[in-house]
This record gives C-alpha cells, structure tokens and sequence, in this order.
C-alpha cells in the first residue's frame, strides 16, 4: 500500500505545471536559465580551446607519438556482450597495440630497470609522478566529456560510468562511427520499476581523443602502473 501511494504521489508531483525558466534568444546566441544567461559563441569557444589544450597535453606527454589516426568508421562493439571485462576495446584491432605505450613509458620516463640476473625494478616514486603527469592529460578531456555528453550534472554520478563489464554492465558503446555514454539510472527508477536510458553522443572530435586514450594504450599504461604501484584493487579502478 505504501509503495502504491508513493506512485502515486510521485505521479501527481511529476503532472504539475511549471513556468518556463528557460529561455533562447531570438538569434539563437544566448541561452537563459533562472537568472544566468550563457552565451553559445562563448561556449564554442570553450570547447575549442579545451580540443587545443588535450592535443597540446597528450602529444607533450607521449613526445608527439599518436596511435589512431582518426576515428574508424566500423568499430565492432557487441551491445548485447555482458562478460565480466568486456567492451569494444576487447577487439582485436586494439589488442594488438594496447602495450606499445606502456613500454615507450617505461623506456622513455626510466620507470624501471633490469639488474645482472634479470630482474626487473620499478622506478614507483616516478611511477606515482608519471601516473600524476596522466591525470593532468586527462583533465581537459573530462571537462569535455562532462560538457558534450550532457547526461548529468551530478560529478558523483558522472565518475560512476564504466568504460569496461564489471560488477555492473558499462556505459561506454560504439555503433559504426558513433560513440556515446548511455546511463541507465533515473530519479524516476523507484515510481516506475524501469531504468530510462539516456544516451549521451560524444562529437566527433571528442570521441576520436577518448578512443585514443583508450584505444591507443594510454589507459591500459595507466592500469598496470597504478597496479606496480598502488596495488591489484587501483589496477581495476583504471581498468573499469
């Protein structure tokens, strides 16, 4: 009975009107909200000089070593794949390169050392330096990706996404040439018994430098460092 009225109520709440706080310009150069008015030539802008700052942060990070080109027209991804580890990047086409970062890194920052008997050393102070070197590549990236996709404005919510199966399936999914964010989660879960899918299309630009990150070997480095040093539990942070 409880859970019937709260339907209920919820239902009731949902139908009632509300005015209009949300207003466009006649020339489509501004947006309204509440009080604040955003102006769209600005936030173009924004988005650009954030596409500039990640080129300009990754190829200083991997000394000008790019490993996508541009972004692929046939990308496989089984939707309907719930295996434990599983995304697109799973394909062989990603495979075959997913260590050559990893170990230009270890070449290229002296992140470890082989002694006479062939043992290796990690270097982990410069390990925990590079992996903090990374997340500074990261940032622009994660601000685009939090402003493109537009699913949510919650950050709790937004770092829960998944880029791999685990625990729970993944939010990350490609179709052909079309990469987006689909999440599964709505305030309205508990009245209807359903989850609403939102999906959220990342611009081309966008998508070709997550899939270079991911794709191109720069989060499976990330992983395996975090892992050497920080423990199994950070590697499958990074990797999920």
């Amino acid at each position: 009975m409880l859970y019937d009225m709260q339907k209920f109520a919820s239902s009731i709440a949902y139908s009632q009107v509300k005015e209009p706080n949300v207003y466009v310009s006649a020339d489509f150069r501004s947006i309204t909200i509440g009080v604040h008015t955003m102006q769209l030539d600005d936030l173009r802008n924004g988005i650009k000089d954030l596409l500039n700052e990640v080129e300009i942060r990754y190829t200083a990070f991997t000394k000008g070593n790019r490993f996508i080109d541009a972004m692929p027209d046939d990308l496989t991804d089984d939707l309907t794949d719930t295996t434990r580890g599983y995304s697109f990047l799973s394909e062989d086409r990603f495979k075959q390169k997913q260590h050559s970062l990893f170990y230009f890194l270890v070449e290229q920052y002296d992140l470890a050392m082989v002694d006479n008997t062939g043992r290796i050393g990690w270097n982990v102070p410069q390990i925990k330096e590079l992996l903090r070197d990374s997340l500074h590549v990261w940032a622009p990236l994660i601000h685009l990706l939090y402003i493109t996709t537009h699913i949510s404005s919650r950050g709790t919510q937004f770092i829960d996404h998944q880029i791999t199966n685990a625990d729970r399936h993944r939010n990350l999914f490609v179709q052909l040439d079309e990469m987006f964010l689909l999440t599964t989660y709505s305030k309205t879960t508990s009245v209807t018994d359903h989850d609403s899918c939102t999906p959220g299309f990342l611009p081309k630009q966008v998508a070709y430098w997550l899939l270079e990150f991911l794709g191109g070997g720069l989060r499976n480095a990330e992983s395996i460092l975090a892992g050497i040093a920080y423990g199994p539990e950070a590697e499958h942070i990074y990797r999920t």
